[in-house]
């Protein structure tokens, strides 16, 4: 099964992952998704942590579509970037569980994929509370006052005469 994502461009792309595909993702970058839930689903996070590795592997994937459209893989890691590549990344992600064969294999991959987005969700969660945390700009507060003490603030720094509205320029 095929699943679909759309570009920077509005042009959509089909992410299918077959038995080609991966031949050609083991040719072209040497990455093996059969290894996928080996050590722990490694390869899996690699590809969530690294946008530039999974920008490769969708190219890879999509390469008929990107040859009949004479788009170079650069071109097209240009075409993904914020809510465009998280859309590719779960088009990929979803085409990636469709492929396996075995409900089995299928079902503890797409559990997989929920932890892997459970635990992002939390470190979200956790991260905006932190952010929103009013001790923070306190302490923010703290750190600023500490490093302007008298004479360490550009602020305290005498005026050039030359960037002073109604001065002239002092003679050379």
């Amino acid at each position: 099964m095929s699943r679909k994502f759309t570009d920077d461009n509005g042009d959509d792309w089909l992410v299918a992952i077959t038995v080609a595909t991966v031949k050609r993702l083991r040719a072209l970058l040497d990455v093996d998704l059969m290894t996928i839930l080996d050590e722990r689903g490694q390869l899996l996070g690699r590809f969530v942590d690294d946008p530039v590795l999974l920008a490769d592997v969708l190219y890879v994937i999509c390469k008929p579509q990107a040859d009949e459209r004479e788009v170079s893989d650069e071109q097209f890691g240009g075409l993904l970037a914020g809510d465009t590549l998280e859309k590719a990344t779960g088009a990929f992600l979803e085409a990636l569980v469709d492929f396996f064969p075995l409900a089995t294999k299928r079902k503890a991959l797409r559990r997989l994929l929920e932890k892997i987005h459970d635990a992002q969700e939390k470190a979200i969660g956790l991260a905006t509370k932190k952010l929103e945390d009013p001790e923070l700009d306190k302490r923010i507060e703290s750190a600023l006052s500490e490093a302007s003490e008298p004479g360490d603030s550009l602020t305290d720094a005498p005026e050039s005469s030359d960037s002073t509205p109604g001065r002239s320029p002092s003679p050379t």
